[in-house]
């Protein structure tokens, strides 16, 4: 499970998240971003330039 939990309903392919990670861990994967876990270094840039909040945190609290 990751950190980073993305809602493919939610995105409305403006690749903005693609753009601006600066590790390039996010790709295209059957026309929709996907987070590919073993780059992303959980900075959350994608999180705050999502402007559909896409993307969000997932935690673990509630349990």
């Amino acid at each position: 499970m990751g950190i980073i939990d993305f809602k493919a309903t939610k995105c409305r392919h403006c690749y903005k998240c693609v753009r601006y990670c600066d590790v390039k861990a996010v790709m295209i994967k059957d026309g929709r971003a996907e987070i590919m876990e073993d780059k992303c270094v959980l900075c959350g840039h994608c999180l705050q330039i999502c402007p559909q909040s896409a993307k969000t945190l997932t935690s673990d609290l509630r349990r």
